[in-house]
């Protein structure tokens, strides 16, 4: 699993700008396809995907996503307990738009 950017509610601000840069440098040097990951459960999967997602227009990309995994199953997500759904992995074809 990759290290928990937000450990705390409160740090969920921090760890968003964290996974932006992150992604940003990421999809930059990326020409084809993009994998990227989280594992704090105070970031639920929409938000993460927005951040991605916004990180691929500053870098001038364009993301087709061809998958978004979780955790294994011996981890199960039960009603209730969004916390639980910790880990969030995108996999992306990635497409340059404008430089």
């Amino acid at each position: 699993d990759p290290p928990a950017f937000a450990q705390k509610e409160e740090d969920v601000k921090r760890a968003l700008k964290g996974y932006s840069a992150l992604n940003y440098l990421g999809m930059k040097l990326a020409e084809k396809l993009f994998v990227t990951c989280s594992c704090s459960h105070h970031i639920d999967r929409e938000l993460f995907k927005k951040t991605v997602f916004s990180s691929a227009y500053r870098a001038g990309k364009e993301l087709f996503i061809i998958d978004y995994r979780g955790q294994a199953p011996d981890h199960p997500v039960t009603v209730g307990n969004k916390h639980l759904e910790y880990l969030k992995c995108l996999f992306a074809y990635i497409n340059k738009i404008f430089n």
